[in-house]
């Protein structure tokens, strides 16, 4: 069950009446942050709690791909899926004009706070190293996209097991955040006039979808720390 929000404002007050910067005597800040520590306390809260949620009431925010291609192949679309479920955003693509006035794709992602920034700058990361690791190993056309899809599915399992290894207080903790980011998320995605996408059709090479699959079991995840 998320927090009330009754019990977070209190914790906000407190935490402003706590700040010297804004007219607090150093006996008033003591006081009031003792205060806010023991709600945090009682209530089993930490400050990112406080701060996601301050986050989550500025609204959603968007953020685009640093990509430079004209369009996203399919293993590119599926990729956006990885940090979704790392950063809890949502994506939708868009066609929007370059520098030379071309029409090119490009993801979008919305999160609240930083969230979409972060799943932004993965999602860059990550389309980039997947295709230098494909090049490396000499794979073009067909084959290269293959190999490059095989790493996305194990990507996206990977994302997708990371939870598992929080403790059951913070399993229940993250469901609750997620349960109002997601309706923050829904809300800015509903006034935008969005269509489903047409599903593309690949065909795959087995033996390069194999290889990409096995070597996404090796990429480094730990971006996720220096982005935050």
């Amino acid at each position: 069950m998320s927090t009330p929000s009754s019990i977070l404002e209190r914790v906000r007050k407190c935490l402003n009446l706590a700040d010297i910067t804004k007219g607090a005597t150093e006996a008033e800040a003591i006081a009031a942050m003792a205060a806010a520590k023991k709600l945090m306390a009682a209530h089993n809260l930490s400050m990112s709690d406080v701060e996601i949620q301050e986050e989550v009431r500025a609204g959603a925010n968007e953020a685009m791909d640093g990509l430079k291609r004209k369009d996203h192949p399919v293993w590119e679309q599926y990729m956006a899926t990885v940090p979704d479920a790392l950063f809890g955003t949502k994506h939708y693509f868009s066609w929007v004009p370059n520098k030379k006035g071309q029409m090119v794709k490009r993801v979008k992602f919305v999160g609240a706070g930083q969230d979409a920034a972060i799943s932004a700058e993965a999602y860059t990361i990550l389309v980039n190293m997947v295709w230098d690791m494909a090049y490396a190993h000499g794979y073009t056309g067909k084959e290269h996209k293959s190999y490059c899809m095989g790493v996305a599915q194990t990507l996206r399992r990977r994302s997708q097991d990371s939870v598992k290894d929080a403790t059951p207080v913070q399993e229940e903790r993250c469901r609750g955040i997620m349960v109002i980011k997601n309706q923050v998320i829904d809300a800015h995605l509903n006034k935008l006039d969005l269509r489903p996408m047409r599903k593309s059709s690949t065909s795959i090479n087995s033996a390069a979808y194999a290889h990409g699959k096995e070597d996404g079991k090796t990429v480094n995840m730990d971006f996720r720390r220096s982005l935050r």
